[in-house]
C-alpha cells in the first residue's frame, strides 16, 4: 500500500469519527438542556405553590407526591397559606449540576433567596416515552 492509499482510508475514517463525536455531543447537550428545563420548571412550580403545574413535569410517583402535598395544604388556614407563600416568595431556583446515566438523571439544585442558599438537594428524573419526568421517591 502506498502513502496515497493510506491517506484515502485515513481521511474518511477521521471525518466519520469527528461526525459521530459531534452527533453524540449534540445529543448529550440537548438531553441536559431538556433535563434542566424540566427540573427548573417543576421546582419553580413547587415554590410558587402551583402544584397542578408541577404535575406536568412529573411521572406517576411525582403526581402522587404532589396530590399528597395538596391534601396537606388544603388543611391549612388562609393565614397559614399566606405565611407559607410569603416565606417562599422571590425564591430563585438554580440548577448546579446534571448527571445523566442512561434513562435516569440526578439534578443538583439550590433554592436561593436574597443571595442565601436556603436548600441544596438532588432531584431525580427518569426518561419515558414522553420525555424526561421528575421521579419522587417516597
Amino acid at each position: 500500500m502506498n502513502n496515497y492509499s493510506k491517506k484515502n482510508i485515513y481521511v474518511p475514517f477521521l471525518v466519520f469519527t469527528m461526525c459521530m463525536f459531534i452527533l453524540f455531543a449534540g445529543t448529550s447537550c440537548t438531553q441536559e438542556s431538556e433535563i434542566r428545563s424540566v427540573a427548573k420548571n417543576y421546582l419553580k412550580a413547587l415554590v410558587d405553590y402551583r402544584l397542578d403545574d408541577a404535575k406536568k413535569y412529573g411521572d406517576d410517583s411525582a403526581i402522587q407526591f404532589l396530590e399528597g402535598q395538596q391534601m396537606i395544604i388544603d388543611t391549612w388556614t388562609p393565614g397559614q397559606r399566606e405565611e407559607a407563600r410569603k416565606n417562599l416568595e422571590n425564591i430563585e431556583v438554580k440548577i448546579t449540576g446534571v448527571d445523566i446515566k442512561d434513562t435516569k438523571a440526578t439534578v443538583k439544585y439550590e433554592f436561593i433567596k436574597k443571595g442565601k442558599i436556603l436548600q441544596s438537594e438532588n432531584l431525580y428524573l427518569v426518561k419515558n416515552s414522553t420525555g424526561w419526568k421528575v421521579y419522587e421517591s417516597m
